[in-house]
């Protein structure tokens, strides 16, 4: 998945070093998939430090039109980012009201399945 666009896959880049998330970013060029995709390295470096401080991706149409996604990390024993969970849904389907219920369960359900993993905050 794209680094700069798909909810799950920012939220895998955003728990990395800071060294290595502008080598990352710099090594690649940001393809823009819709006209919401960031494709400033900039913006994206800050997108990523909101996504690590609010525990979670969310995905407003940057990779497809029509589509919306929200991500949460998995953490493992290491206190390593491992994984991330991941709810995709229609953005008529995924209203406000509905993405605060699922971002809600979604960080739930990561810190359950990080804690089973040996994760402890």
């Amino acid at each position: 998945m794209p680094f700069n666009c798909a909810a799950s896959a920012k939220v895998l880049l955003a728990y990395r070093q800071s060294k290595e998330i502008k080598n990352i970013i710099n090594k690649n060029n940001l393809h823009k998939y819709t006209s919401k995709s960031i494709i400033d390295p900039l913006e994206l470096e800050k997108h990523l430090k909101k996504i690590k401080r609010n525990g979670f991706a969310f995905c407003d149409e940057e990779l497809e039109e029509g589509a919306k996604a929200i991500s949460a990390p998995v953490t493992n024993i290491n206190n390593e980012v491992i994984a991330s969970i991941t709810i995709t849904g229609l953005s008529k389907r995924l209203s406000k009201n509905n993405i605060v219920k699922f971002t809600t369960i979604l960080i739930n359900s990561s810190q359950k399945l990080s804690k089973r993993l040996g994760y402890k905050k």
